[in-house]
């Protein structure tokens, strides 16, 4: 047993980001640089195309992958939950999409289920995140500002 928890790898707090770090309307506005570049684009191209690069960059890509719109390494391309949000068939479609993208985040799909939108306390809410989820106090205020913005 002590040899078992010697060989545990514990990641420092705050390590493991498995959420994405943009809103879900930010991660749009990257997906239709992507639309418009046919649906394909590599990483470099995407850069170039929105201007941004280094941290920003990484910051805006991983979320949007995180948001399951889009997959790929080198060489992106829209999910199909991506295209639905880029050519609903009708308003109803694209809300539907955007909470599927929205619970598609284990995180947030967890928080849901536990809150819907009845949201304790902002301090509260920072609170449960930092000591039951090991986030950052920095990180866990941008999950409840994109949950908020998200619900």
């Amino acid at each position: 047993m002590e040899q078992e928890n010697k060989n545990k790898i514990v990641n420092p707090k705050g390590t493991n980001k498995e959420f994405p770090l943009t809103t879900l309307g930010v991660a749009e506005e990257v997906l239709l640089s992507i639309d418009k570049a046919g649906g394909k684009i590599d990483t470099k191209a995407l850069s170039t195309s929105l201007g941004i690069k280094g941290g920003a960059f990484a910051r805006k890509l991983s979320s949007i992958k995180r948001w399951g719109l889009v997959a790929g390494q080198g060489m992106l391309s829209v999910t199909d939950l991506g295209k639905e949000i880029l050519h609903p068939l009708s308003d109803e479609e694209l809300a539907q999409t955007r909470k599927s993208a929205f619970l598609g985040v284990p995180l947030f799909s967890e928080l849901y289920q536990r809150f819907k939108s009845n949201l304790p306390e902002d301090k509260t809410f920072i609170a449960i995140l930092v000591r039951e989820h090991d986030l950052k106090e920095e990180d866990a205020k941008t999950i409840l500002n994109i949950y908020k913005n998200s619900i």
